[in-house]
């Protein structure tokens, strides 16, 4: 069970969700409870429905839905890929890998080898879905710190702290004490580095709400190429601090024809080794093979650019990770295009190739701004000396009884409850909310809780204020007041970031410098603040309020950040929320 647990601020709660750090801020939080704080167990109904409580106790429809409870991260087939390193120390102690993840300690009343061979098999079964996840990406640094700027412009940073100064800062003594204030503060990205790979992290970013559909962490309408760079950015420490550029690409050869894409990354090579560019002579048969040709290629100028490959028999040609030609197909030689805008500096390139039978030939040809047609040369390309693993990776097989041990372990344990797999579900605890004994000392809410149960890492206050919104259970039945109903769902999904609402909200002190122009021209707040959302479901119908929030109109086309994507059930139920709250 990859979610639940938590850690407590001054009268106000910090949660995160495990797997992909899925949280609302204590500021945010504590401006909720402000907002309602004629309701003393506000504080408790968030516990329960960030805890996840009616995943295993029922409740009726209205308390469900006051409380809210987030969506766990996917786990199996739909979810990320994660390390085995990261998956064993997590699953051995949540909140020492990730401080205030709501994730339990599911295994608490285990102990010595018993504990090791669970975490093992679990290990082994989470792991077995992605056998075939790509392992590596080579590291260009220009597309590094492509991902550095993304991520201080495009609104990370309204909900992640900030590792440059903003714009025209310089890195000073104040700037440094309110970057490390920001840490506190913000929502910690933890482990990444050890976590996951360039691929995976810039796949979640590019749609995390296929794997994430709680909407915490919404999607920053990335494109594929800005994904990778931010994902580049975000898992730096992979990348050595000496890695130098050498000439030529990388290439690896297969011993068969592969016509998928995906399987250049997923198959490993029969041979594989440096060859100065894009061509046939690292070919080491003459029928029936496959070639990847992979590293960096320099960009002399910024504008728009037109690459092709002529080939027989398949080729695709990807840039930063974006496929840009695509010439695949058993065919004669053929030429194909495509184009692209990019930046002055190095970039990532990736050639895949297959030969059936017969005659072959493969080429890659350029054009760009006062770049006559031509075929890409050689000084054009080259290689990173390294390439960007997860820190600690180790060579690592499922093994199918350890694999199908742990899938026991995940059904005795109910972890499936919260990460369902297809064909499969978890069982409900026979006590509904209503009828818990909250004088349990071996429950969920006791600080040893009976083999089986969940071990959370809750404050006495939390425990407090969970018991006195169970023992008020039937209040939850009757439904929040609109106002109060929207705000709690902006704090869920913290719209309270960017905008501001009621006097609350918003970008505040020195986060406030991270939110600029894509002009980089001194302007009013107007131009770069998100704008406030006072009055909003007077002014616009529930269709329009809608259409707002997921095509995101551009009525301040200058303005860096962006307005997040989230998912269209929870845009149905705000801009209903809009609509009451703000009724005449």
């Amino acid at each position: 069970m990859l979610f639940p647990s938590g850690v407590t601020g001054t009268g106000v709660v910090l949660r995160t969700f495990a797997a992909q750090r899925f949280f609302v801020s204590a500021a945010l939080l504590a401006l909720a409870s402000n907002a309602r704080a004629q309701q003393p167990d506000s504080r408790g109904e968030i516990l329960v429905g960030q805890s996840a409580c009616v995943a295993c106790h029922d409740a009726s429809p209205a308390a469900r839905d006051r409380v809210a409870p987030l969506r766990a991260p996917k786990t199996g087939v739909s979810g990320l890929a994660i390390t085995p390193q990261w998956l064993r120390a997590f699953l051995d102690d949540p909140q020492k890998i990730e401080p205030g993840s709501f994730m339990p300690d599911m295994l608490a009343n285990l102990s010595g080898q018993e504990r090791t061979d669970a975490i093992e098999a679990l290990t082994h079964y989470l792991v077995s879905f992605h056998t075939n996840s790509v392992a590596a990406a080579d590291a260009v640094r220009d597309e590094i710190e492509r991902g550095r700027a993304l991520y201080h412009r495009c609104g990370c940073v309204a909900c992640h702290a900030p590792f440059d100064p903003p714009p025209g800062a310089m890195m000073d003594a104040r700037v440094t004490a309110e970057i490390a204030k920001l840490a506190r503060e913000s929502t910690p990205l933890g482990d990444l580095a050890r976590k996951t790979t360039v691929p995976e992290r810039a796949d979640f970013l590019a749609s995390p709400l296929k794997a994430h559909p709680a909407g915490l962490m919404p999607s920053l309408r990335l494109t594929e190429v800005e994904a990778r760079s931010v994902a580049m950015y975000l898992l730096r420490d992979q990348v050595p601090p000496a890695t130098a550029k050498s000439p030529g690409l990388k290439f690896e050869f297969f011993n068969k024809v592969m016509e998928d894409l995906q399987a250049y990354v997923q198959t490993a090579p029969d041979e594989s080794g440096v060859f100065g560019d894009i061509n046939l002579l690292a070919a080491k048969t003459a029928d029936n093979y496959s070639l990847r040709f992979h590293g960096q290629i320099t960009i002399p100028k910024d504008g728009e650019y037109k690459f092709s490959t002529l080939s027989d028999d398949g080729s695709w040609l990807l840039i930063d990770g974006k496929l840009v030609v695509s010439n695949a197909g058993m065919h004669a030689a053929e030429e194909r295009s495509g184009t692209i805008v990019l930046t002055a500096g190095d970039h990532a390139i990736d050639c895949r190739y297959y030969q059936g039978a017969s005659s072959s030939e493969l080429t890659a040809h350029w054009e760009g701004p006062g770049l006559a047609r031509q075929e890409i040369p050689e000084s054009a390309y080259s290689h990173s000396a390294t390439e960007m693993k997860p820190i600690g990776s180790t060579e690592f097989k499922v093994d199918e009884a350890k694999a199908a041990k742990g899938h026991e372990f995940f059904i005795s344990l109910n972890c499936i409850i919260c990460h369902p797999q297809v064909g499969e579900a978890g069982v409900m605890s026979a006590k509904t909310l209503a009828e818990l004994n909250l004088k349990r000392t071996d429950g969920c809410l006791g600080t040893n809780p009976a083999r089986g149960l969940p071990k959370y890492t809750f404050s006495t206050d939390d425990r407090d204020a969970i018991r006195r919104t169970l023992a008020g259970a039937a209040a939850l039945n009757r439904p929040l007041p609109p106002a109060q109903q929207l705000d709690h769902a902006m704090t869920a999904l913290n719209c309270y970031a960017c905008h501001a609402r009621g006097g609350r909200g918003g970008p505040q002190g020195f986060r406030k410098e991270y939110f600029v122009t894509k002009s980089g021209k001194p302007t009013g707040d107007a131009d770069r603040i998100p704008p406030p959302l006072d009055g909003l479901g007077a002014k616009h119908d529930a269709a329009w309020i809608a259409s707002a929030l997921q095509q995101a109109p551009s009525a301040h086309p200058d303005m860096a950040a962006r307005m997040p994507l989230y998912g269209a059930d929870d845009i149905s139920a705000l801009s209903d929320e809009f609509k009451k709250a703000d009724a005449r």
